[in-house]
């Protein structure tokens, strides 16, 4: 797995392979992508006091946005469970997150893809990339190197 911090966090790599269309079959995979994520997350909430939402909509993307608001998300475990979830669908797919505190404060933002993680510099500098990343024993790239 390969870890990155970039400057200029948002456009996805090679996002044409994550491209779905705006049909209702695409809105079923769509959600059961989600479903997914809220099936081995069960432990958290997206109801009543959420720990984490989703985005309304795909945007055309086979992918997972999320806003995780309960910092028990934030472990070396979370990375791993995430890409098992991806690893199990059956087109490509990636995550993104926006993570906060639990007083709504902003720790940072990352993609989880099945090769690779990109946090944004926030991340870094928040401890958000600590928590997720075991970094004395995992090289993480800035901006793109490794």
């Amino acid at each position: 797995m390969k870890y990155e911090i970039v400057d200029e966090f948002g456009g996805v790599p090679e996002g044409f392979r994550y491209e779905i269309k705006d049909t209702p079959e695409a809105e079923k995979e769509w959600r059961t992508l989600l479903s997914s994520f809220a099936t081995e997350f069960r432990e958290f909430t997206s109801d009543g006091l959420k720990d984490f939402e989703f985005a309304d909509w795909h945007y055309e993307r086979r992918s997972v946005f999320a806003c995780l608001y309960n910092e028990k998300f934030y472990n070396e475990r979370f990375l791993q469970r995430v890409r098992q979830i991806l690893e199990n669908q059956r087109r490509e797919c990636f995550a993104k997150f926006e993570c906060f505190d639990s007083s709504k404060q902003l720790l940072g933002r990352f993609m989880v893809f099945k090769d690779k993680v990109i946090f944004n510099r926030l991340s870094e500098q928040t401890g958000l990339l600590r928590k997720l990343v075991d970094a004395g024993r995992t090289t993480i790239g800035n901006d793109g190197s490794h």
